[in-house]
């Protein structure tokens, strides 16, 4: 059949104290003549109490009977089921009476404790949600009650299961079944069938052992969570059962955080709330019982300390920054355009936003925070974007609602890594020979001076004749310096014109930006002078006899075009 348990049950738990394996058979107490039917095997009674007669079926296994094959009607709260006095206690005979109320049959022998299991019942006369409930008596007074609610359907067996253990330190006389069906804030009777119970855990013929009050645990209250930052907090105590003479000297702080104990006097109950004021330091605080001059109701004392309740985890500690570092690109200097940092807290943290941080920056260096993105909850990536100029840039944490999970907020800033920001291209700041020269030096190397330090690129720098635009032989060197020389590998041509072509992409600055390049021919020329005197190549004259007075008519051929200036001469020896 299938259940439905629509709230908690509401118990005072009885401690189950020993099982006997034993045979059981039932004594009828006071049995009320005519009020027993049997109808097929099933038993029924109506406005008066029922004793079982020992005729009713019952099995014994592990020390427990059940009494199944019985039926018994109920219609009303007063016309109810009964258990009064019962024992177990060796091969004594086990005597179990139903009866109408208290008055009835009250015999001398007593169950200290037991379980009420298997509790079923039957059809429901009417559609509803029912309230079955069990009370435990000592005397007149009613020690313990269970109720619990099932959604009944007319025409359907509801077999309703229920364990129950209840203890006291005192003799149950007797208990009550009933039931009733809720209707808004009323209960209306109905009938309804118990059609089996089940006993179990009889006392021995010892009297038993004086119960002495215990904690049973000790629990945050205010806050419930583990972790906090508070000042105060408040624990619940809670006992076996009611005590009294609770005071704060009860009670000890233990672990690295400290606080006060608030004072209190003569707190009674079997749940006692201890506040703790005055809470400082971090890491756990934990409330023990040591109990000093804690009873009972009947002033048995307690049984000693408790040191394995809940505790809290004190953090009163702001969280902080531990780095902020370069994350893309790793290399200090820069020309990006858009920048990562990457900022680790101590502590798992939340509430970071993009109004945590600024930058700091010097000369004309810019740029934007534009992104976070969390790795968890103690690394974020901060992004910043649409960077320009020159000079340094700095993410600094300024912290305005960062907490830890605590909820303490950060209360300091942070400043690390940074960026170098160059966005300048290097420029040339002057070259050898100059642009335009007519007297380069057939022997000497051309140097290009750079505004930076320049590394090579992928592309080349290229020599070339003017006359035919051939490629001239040369060794670059200079790179990681500003100054690069352009090394012909053969001395140049005398009179020769030449010209620099450099690639764009062939000199770089430190920071990656390029040097434009030279493309066009007329940028940087030069022309190689003549360097090598004229020699003459022949002399030769009218071959003739001459005398004194004759002019002689001499023919000089020379290698090269010259030009005779005016005065000089020209030595003849005659020999």
């Amino acid at each position: 059949m299938k259940h439905r348990l629509l709230s908690k049950l509401s118990v005072f738990l009885f401690i189950v104290i020993l099982f006997y394996s034993i045979s059981f058979s039932f004594t009828a107490l006071n049995v009320n003549a005519g009020a027993l039917t049997a109808i097929d095997g099933i038993h029924s009674f109506g406005s008066t109490y029922f004793a079982y007669d020992g005729s009713s079926s019952a099995t014994s296994i592990d020390g427990n009977f059940t009494i199944s094959t019985n039926k018994y009607t109920f219609a009303s709260e007063t016309d109810c089921a009964w258990i009064n006095d019962m024992t177990m206690a060796g091969t004594e005979d086990v005597i179990i009476t139903v009866g109408k109320n208290i008055a009835e049959p009250n015999g001398v022998n007593s169950l200290r404790s037991f379980k009420l299991n298997n509790v079923d019942v039957g059809e429901f006369v009417a559609d509803g949600i029912y309230s079955v409930t069990i009370i435990g008596y000592i005397g007149d007074s009613e020690v313990f009650r269970t109720e619990t609610y099932i959604d009944g359907q007319t025409g359907i067996d509801e077999h309703y299961s229920l364990n129950m253990s209840n203890a006291l330190d005192k003799v149950i006389d007797n208990f009550k079944i009933f039931y009733t069906k809720a209707e808004g804030t009323d209960f209306a009777h109905e009938n309804f069938t118990l059609y089996s119970f089940e006993v179990s855990e009889a006392s021995s013929d010892a009297p038993p052992a004086v119960a002495a009050p215990s904690v049973v645990s000790i629990t945050r209250k205010t806050p419930a969570e583990q972790l906090t930052n508070a000042s105060s907090v408040t624990y619940l105590v809670t006992f076996s059962e009611s005590v009294s003479g609770v005071d704060n000297n009860d009670f000890r702080l233990t672990g690295t955080a400290a606080g006060t104990i608030a004072e209190f006097t003569g707190a009674s109950g079997a749940a006692i709330e201890v506040a703790v004021n005055n809470i400082n330091g971090d890491g756990i605080l934990e409330l023990e019982c040591i109990g000093t001059g804690i009873t009972d109701t009947e002033g048995n004392a307690i049984s000693g300390g408790f040191d394995t309740g809940e505790y809290y985890i004190i953090d009163k500690s702001a969280p902080r920054v531990n780095s902020i570092e370069r994350l893309t690109p790793l290399y200090e200097l820069t020309n990006v355009s858009s920048v990562v940092y990457r900022v680790t807290f101590n502590e798992d943290v939340s509430g970071v936003d993009i109004a945590d941080f600024r930058l700091n920056k010097t000369l004309d260096a810019a740029g934007t925070i534009f992104l976070i993105i969390n790795h968890g909850t103690q690394i974020v990536d901060v992004t910043v974007n649409e960077i320009s100029g020159n000079g340094t840039l700095g993410l600094e944490c300024i912290g305005t609602g960062i907490t830890d999970i605590a909820g303490n907020e950060i209360n300091q800033g942070f400043t690390g890594q940074t960026y170098i920001i160059d966005t300048t291209p290097p420029a040339i700041i002057s070259q050898s020979p100059a642009d335009n020269a007519l007297d380069a030096d057939k022997t000497s190397n051309l140097a290009i001076t750079f505004s930076d330090t320049v590394l090579q690129g992928s592309g080349s720098i290229l020599l070339k004749k003017a006359s035919d635009g051939s490629t001239v032989d040369t060794v670059l060197t200079g790179w990681g310096t500003n100054i690069i020389t352009i090394n012909p590998t053969n001395d140049l041509a005398e009179l020769e014109g030449y010209y620099i072509l450099i690639d764009n992409d062939a000199v770089m600055d430190s920071a990656g930006n390029y040097f434009a390049g030279i493309s066009d021919a007329a940028e940087w020329n030069f022309t190689v002078k003549d360097s090598t005197p004229p020699a003459v190549t022949s002399v030769s004259t009218i071959n003739k006899t001459y005398k004194a007075g004759d002019d002689i008519l001499i023919t000089c051929i020379f290698n090269e075009n010259i030009t005779v200036n005016a005065g000089g001469s020209i030595k003849l020896n005659i020999g």
